[in-house]
């Protein structure tokens, strides 16, 4: 019986996290095709959920926390795609 509860958590906690990692494993396919080595997923994943998590604590408001966590993400994209593309930047810093 303990054994088919450590099994059922352990399913649901990688059914919970799954997504997330599945979206940076694409969001890194998609670079690598595009040219840009993207060695920054996690970093990208953790800025952007803490922007998150602290403007919806500002503002009581679901929404805007995710909004706030994907302009973020966004914007550092951007900002590693102009310093690697236009700069000549090295995509491995």
């Amino acid at each position: 019986m303990f054994d088919d509860f450590q099994f059922s958590t352990i399913l649901v906690a990688t059914i919970r996290g799954a997504p997330v990692l599945l979206f940076a494993a694409f969001a890194g396919v998609f670079a690598e095709r595009s040219g840009i080595i993207d060695l920054a997923l996690e970093g990208k994943m953790l800025v952007s959920a803490f922007v998150a998590a602290a403007c919806t604590y500002a503002t009581q408001n679901p929404y805007l926390g995710v909004a706030a966590g994907i302009m973020v993400s966004c914007l550092i994209v951007l900002l590693q795609g102009y310093v690697a593309i236009n700069q000549k930047g090295n995509q491995l810093v």
